[in-house]
């Protein structure tokens, strides 16, 4: 996981220009089965999304950590946050939180194709937000067995 997301960095290094970049990845993050290109789109559209809806120099945190059957993702950023009553929509085909135009363009896509793909490799993916505090969307996918891995 750890390569996959520095892989990633790496490619939109020129889009993250002049943010601080924190990754947290625990040493213990078992390996998941998974379409790399997939999951890289899908952790790819998080980013970018933090990068769009915070402010210009303000940090992105993003780790991977094993948490029961399941490696859990998190990118936190420091942006204006989600309202309770759209943290669900936000993840519908077309759907863009009223003013989002401002912040940035879109079609509205990018979080319902990642919520598809996510739950495509059996895993969920959710969002936590406090509006003024920025917003942290977490990625759960289950860890490889044992027996898929030799």
């Amino acid at each position: 996981m750890g390569g996959l997301i520095h892989r990633i960095l790496q490619q939109m290094k020129p889009i993250m220009e002049g943010r601080e970049i924190t990754v947290s990845i625990a040493d213990d993050v078992p390996l998941i089965i998974a379409d790399e290109e997939l999951m890289g789109l899908t952790i790819r559209q998080l980013l970018d999304n933090a990068g769009k809806y915070s402010p210009p120099g303000s940090p992105i945190a993003i780790s991977a950590e094993k948490a029961g059957a399941c490696v859990l993702i998190s990118i936190s950023d420091q942006g204006p946050g989600i309202p309770e009553r759209e943290q669900s929509r936000i993840f519908q085909k077309f759907y863009r939180i009223p003013d989002a135009h401002q912040h940035a363009t879109g079609s509205g896509m990018g979080l319902a194709i990642s919520l598809d793909v996510v739950r495509a490799h059996g895993g969920e993916m959710w969002v936590e937000s406090i509006p003024g505090h920025g917003s942290k969307f977490y990625i759960s996918v289950p860890c490889a067995s044992e027996e898929m891995t030799e």
